[in-house]
Order: structure tokens, then sequence, then C-alpha cells
């Protein structure tokens, strides 16, 4: 990895020390989720900036908050009506599109590896 991109919300203290580049040209993208949901092995991402990071370089690294595990994609919606952002990403796996010849062709959007860390 030459560079990484970072998001704004990813604190300091978890920020590489490898050189900040953008996130078309980084070997990495690093963010931070709101949550994660165990039942689907879904993340919960904002939208809010980040969304270059999250799906431009080939690898993104992701910082899930231990204590935003949650069982049930109910129990997260519901934590998350409280401080509804404008819009997120519920990323449960590669991405899939049939949408060219009615040909299912797996992982056309996104990196090609996630690695999730909980903190």
């Amino acid at each position: 990895v030459v560079g990484v991109a970072v998001g704004p919300e990813v604190p300091a203290d978890l920020r590489p020390r490898l050189p900040d580049v953008a996130a078309a040209h980084a070997g990495a993208g690093i963010s931070v989720a709101w949550g994660a949901v165990s039942e689907s092995g879904s993340l919960i991402l904002p939208s809010t900036g980040t969304r270059a990071v999250q799906l431009l370089p080939p690898v993104h690294v992701v910082w899930v908050p231990e204590g935003r595990v949650f069982a049930r994609m109910e129990d997260a919606l519901r934590e998350l009506l409280d401080g509804l952002p404008a819009a997120v990403g519920l990323h449960s796996g590669p991405s899939k599109s049939a949408d060219i010849g009615r040909t299912v062709v797996t992982g056309v959007h996104g990196p090609g590896r996630c690695m999730v860390v909980f903190i």
C-alpha cells in the first residue's frame, strides 16, 4: 500500500502512518461504520463525506465501534432512528449486477476486499 484514503470521521489515533492520498489512487480506504448487524453480516456505513473512501480503493478497512454491533437489523434501525443521517449504506457482501445482458456479475462495484476491525 503506497497511500491510503482516510475518511474525515476517523480519529487521529486510528489513522495509519502512511501518506494520505485521494481515494481514486489509494491502495486502501479507511472509514468508521455507524454499526454492524451480526444476523446478516451487514455493515451500516454513513454516506457523509466517505463514499469515495468506501468504494474506490481496492481494499476497504472499516472500524466498527464495539458498542454498535447489533444482533438484528431491527435493533440497529431502532437505534439509528434516534440520530438518522441523511443516508446510510447497508453493505452485506460483494455487489451483484445483471443490468447488461441479464448476466449476473459479482463484485462490479466497490472494493475487492473488506476488512472489519472492532474497536
